[in-house]
C-alpha cells in the first residue's frame, strides 16, 4: 500500500497562517511541491488538498475565503473527507491536535493584528467545537492515549478538557481512570516541560513515560526532533510538527511490508532507521539501548549535530556484550556533550552500557533533548 508522504509548511507565528503545500489530482497522485505558486491540477477535487496523518481520508484544505490578518490578506482553510466534502467551517488556521481522535485547533481573526484559538473536533463528518474561540490566546496540544485523549492550552495550567470540551476537574483522577499516568523521573522533568512548551515532544507518546519506546514510536519522535530542529525548516526551527520534515519526496512508497506509517517511511526515507530484513520493520517492538545508539548517532548525523565531535575513548566495561553493528555508534553518540553537561547517552552504571536492555519513552526523550541542545 502506498503510503503519501504530504508536506505542510508553517509560516512565521507571527502571521499564525498555514499553508499546504501540494496539491493533488483525483487519483491522489501528488502533482507538484507549492510554496510561492500555486500548482492546480486539472479535475482536482481542491486546489490544495494535504491529508492529516491517522484519519480516514480527511484533509486540509485551502478554501476561497479571505482573512485580514496582521494587515495582510490572507486564505482560509477547511476540512474535507476524502470525497471531497466539506466537513467544517473556514478558518484562518487549521492545525490537527488529534488525528486518530479527529481533534483540530483552529484560529479565526479578531483584529488586523490578533488571532483567537479554539478546538473543534471532527466525527462521522460533523464538526462540533470542544473549546469556543476567543476562550484562551494560546496554542493548544494533547495527551493523545489511544482510548482518550486531554486537551490543554500551552502556557496555562488546570485546565485540560476531555474528548467532549468538558474541563476535568482532577486530572489526576481521570487519567488513571483511563490507565494513563505521567510520572517520569525526575532527570527527565527539564526534558518533557521543553518538550511541550516548543512542541517537539508528540502528543501520542507524552505519557506513560517508563513504557518501553517502540521502533514505531521513535520514528516518530525523531522525525518530530529533525523538524523541530530546522534540519528542513529553513533557518528557523519549527513550532507544530504533526507531519514531520520538510524537504521530503513528496510520495513515497513504504518500503516494509509490515507497516504502512507516515512517520516510519519519514524517517526511512531520512536515514535514521533500517529495516530488520526481509522487507520487514517490526514496528511495534521495542528497542534496545545498542539501537538507541545507532537511531541517535544517525539523527545527530542528519540534523548536523555530531560534526567535528570525537567518539568516547573510554570502553565500557561489557563492551564484548555490545554487537558489532552497533560499537561505533554506542561510542559516537556516547562522546557527544550537550550544553546540559551531560552525555547524549551515558552508562548505566560500574561503567557499563547494557546493550540490550530496553529503552524507555524518557531515556529517548531526554536523549533527543540532549541532542537538540548540542
Amino acid at each position: 500500500m502506498k503510503r503519501h508522504i504530504v508536506l505542510l509548511l508553517c509560516v512565521s507565528l507571527a502571521l499564525s497562517a498555514y499553508i499546504p503545500v501540494s496539491a493533488r489530482d483525483t487519483d491522489g497522485i501528488v502533482k507538484g511541491s507549492v510554496i510561492d505558486e500555486e500548482v492546480i491540477s486539472p479535475g482536482a477535487l481542491s486546489a490544495e488538498r494535504t491529508a492529516v496523518p491517522y484519519t480516514d481520508g480527511y484533509y486540509i484544505v485551502k478554501d476561497e475565503s479571505e482573512f485580514m490578518h496582521a494587515a495582510v490578506t490572507v486564505n482560509g482553510f477547511h476540512v474535507e473527507n476524502k470525497k471531497g466534502e466539506r466537513v467544517s467551517d473556514s478558518y484562518l488556521k487549521i492545525i490537527p491536535l488529534s488525528g486518530r481522535h479527529g481533534v483540530f485547533q483552529y484560529s479565526k481573526p479578531i483584529g488586523m493584528a490578533d488571532y483567537s484559538n479554539g478546538v473543534f473536533k471532527i466525527k462521522d463528518d460533523k464538526q462540533t467545537i470542544l473549546i469556543e474561540d476567543g476562550t484562551f490566546a494560546a496554542s493548544f496540544r494533547c495527551i493523545d492515549a489511544p482510548d482518550t485523549c486531554v486537551i490543554f492550552p500551552i502556557g496555562y495550567t488546570n485546565k485540560y478538557f476531555d474528548l467532549d470540551g468538558s474541563q476535568i476537574p482532577d486530572l489526576g483522577v481521570y487519567l488513571k481512570d483511563c490507565g494513563i499516568s505521567l510520572a517520569r523521573e525526575s532527570w527527565a522533568e527539564d526534558a518533557v516541560k521543553d518538550g511541550m512548551d516548543k512542541d517537539w515532544l508528540p502528543a501520542d507518546i507524552s505519557f506513560d513515560y517508563d513504557k518501553p519506546i517502540t521502533r514505531r514510536e521513535f520514528c516518530r519522535l525523531a522525525v518530530a526532533a529533525a523538524d523541530y530542529m530546522g534540519k528542513y525548516g529553513g533557518s528557523e526551527p519549527l513550532i507544530g510538527t504533526q507531519y514531520g520534515p520538510l524537504g521530503l519526496a513528496s510520495e513515497y512508497t513504504s518500503p516494509y511490508t509490515d507497516v504502512d506509517d507516515y512517520y516510519v517511511s519519514a524517517a526511512s526515507v531520512l536515514g535514521i532507521v533500517n529495516g530488520v530484513g526481509g522487507g520487514k520493520f517490526e514496528p511495534d517492538r521495542t528497542i534496545t539501548r545498542q539501537e538507541a545508539a545507532v537511531l541517535l548517532s544517525n539523527l545527530a548525523k542528519l540534523c548536523g549535530r555530531d560534526l567535528g565531535r570525537e567518539p568516547q575513548k573510554t570502553k565500557f566495561a561489557d563492551n564484548g556484550k555490545i554487537a558489532a553493528w552497533a560499537n561505533e555508534y554506542v561510542y559516537k553518540i556516547c562522546g557527544m556533550i550537550s550544553s546540559t553537561g551531560d552525555g547524549v547517552m551515558v552508562g548505566t552504571g560500574s561503567n557499563n552500557f547494557s546493550p540490550e536492555m530496553s529503552y524507555t519513552r524518557q531515556q529517548a526523550i531526554v536523549t533527543i533533548y540532549r541532542l537538540i541542545y548540542l
